[in-house]
């Protein structure tokens, strides 16, 4: 009798035991799975990641950089500072976190705060675009033109959106002779960046001239203009009539001048398959000075200020537009 009731303990203190083993399992499942539903939708839903799962720092921290958009009140912003601490309890390694909490607490004037929390959010990732940007506009207010580079190259090598926010600011600060210089020793380092901005600043920069002085800069440096940029180029000073610009631009792809003062044009590169073209064809026999029914040398002459302004105005744009793809 004894036995039994020994072995009926012994076996409930085991089932005891498992059930609690079992309930401790479903719980870190449910943690898991929580977790994991929350880092799927936290991105396009950081409100229903946090609902999920509250102790998540990283959804307390993507809703506190929603609700820090620029129309933000200020309720929604004490809110969205509110979750960065929070954020910052359950995981202090959330750099958007630090950073959100450092933009609302530099809106309210405390400078030093704000500084502190930016460059710890930098220590942690240097992927977080909210920080590249404040560390850019930090140099940019001290007059750190190759920091504030330095900032834009982090931010345009480890974010698929900064492009979009970047290339806008520096197609316009290129007007300025320091920046582009600055710029151009960045790209001469081949960032990876390097191509689109070329072809974004051809196709729709708003500084066409200081565009083509960056081109040049950057020939000369030994990166490679692809064609279409040029062209674009020149079309914009074409049809900007900045006629003088266009013309050096396009006469520096090959052309030389002779003692005579004359621009004697060896065809560039971009235009040798369509040498033969109906626009490149009018664009020299408007422009080239005739001798007995001939014209006068093996490239062809641009002869004098009219002549190559004509050139330029009639044939440039033609020519570029029939360039290979």
């Amino acid at each position: 009798m004894s036995r039994r009731v020994a072995f009926s303990r012994q076996s409930t203190g085991e089932w005891r035991v498992r059930g609690l083993i079992t309930l401790v399992g479903l719980l870190l499942a449910y943690v898991s799975l929580s977790q994991t539903l929350a880092s799927v939708v936290r991105q396009g839903n950081p409100e229903r990641a946090l609902a999920l799962a509250p102790n998540d720092g990283r959804s307390a921290a993507a809703l506190a950089q929603k609700l820090s958009g620029p129309e933000a009140s200020a309720r929604q912003r004490a809110r969205a500072s509110a979750l960065a601490r929070s954020a910052l309890r359950e995981d202090p390694t959330t750099a958007a976190a630090a950073s959100t909490l450092g933009l609302n607490i530099q809106l309210t004037g405390d400078a030093t705060r704000a500084r502190r929390l930016f460059a710890y959010a930098e220590r942690l990732s240097r992927r977080d675009l909210q920080t590249q940007i404040w560390a850019i506009e930090d140099a940019v207010a001290r007059g750190d033109v190759s920091g504030a580079l330095r900032h834009y190259d982090i931010a345009l090598r480890t974010s698929r959106d900064a492009s979009g926010l970047l290339f806008p600011v520096l197609a316009t600060a290129i007007a300025e002779p320091g920046v582009r210089q600055a710029l151009a020793t960045t790209l001469l380092g081949r960032p990876a960046w390097a191509a689109s901005l070329i072809d974004y600043l051809a196709a729709t920069g708003p500084e066409p001239r200081a565009t083509a002085a960056l081109f040049t800069q950057l020939r000369r440096g030994g990166i490679m203009i692809n064609p279409a940029a040029s062209a674009g180029v020149i079309n914009a000073l074409v049809a900007r009539g900045a006629l003088d610009d266009a013309w050096r631009y396009y006469a520096s792809l090959r052309g030389v001048t002779d003692r005579g003062g004359r621009a004697i044009l060896a065809l560039p590169r971009i235009l040798t398959r369509r040498r033969h073209s109906t626009g490149f064809r009018s664009m020299h026999r408007e422009a080239a000075p005739q001798s007995n029914g001939r014209r006068t040398g093996a490239g062809g002459f641009f002869s004098g200020l009219q002549c190559w302004r004509d050139a330029v105005a009639a044939g440039a744009t033609a020519a570029a537009r029939q360039l290979p793809a």
